[in-house]
């Protein structure tokens, strides 16, 4: 997991954001899950069956990498009017 935020920090400095100033959550996403949840957006109608990925295996094993600010380990919310 740590090398999933570590990659993400790599691109965000890339991009000229401080990664200093975010905290960093990463969840992960196991490819027979992601199977499931493509068969019931399938079911809801929410991808069409095009879109069906061919086969799930390990190698889809990814992490969800979530980053938010925070002022003294508190987040930040942003709201626009």
């Amino acid at each position: 997991m740590r090398e999933a935020v570590q990659a993400v920090k790599q691109e965000l400095e890339k991009t000229g954001y401080s990664a200093l100033e975010l905290q960093f959550d990463a969840y992960p996403l196991n490819h027979k899950i992601m199977e499931k949840m493509e068969e019931q957006s399938l079911k809801e109608g929410l991808i069409q069956e095009d879109k069906r990925k061919d086969a799930w295996t390990k190698k889809d094993d990814a992490y969800l990498v979530y980053a938010y600010q925070a002022d003294r380990s508190l987040p930040v919310l942003h709201l626009s009017l």
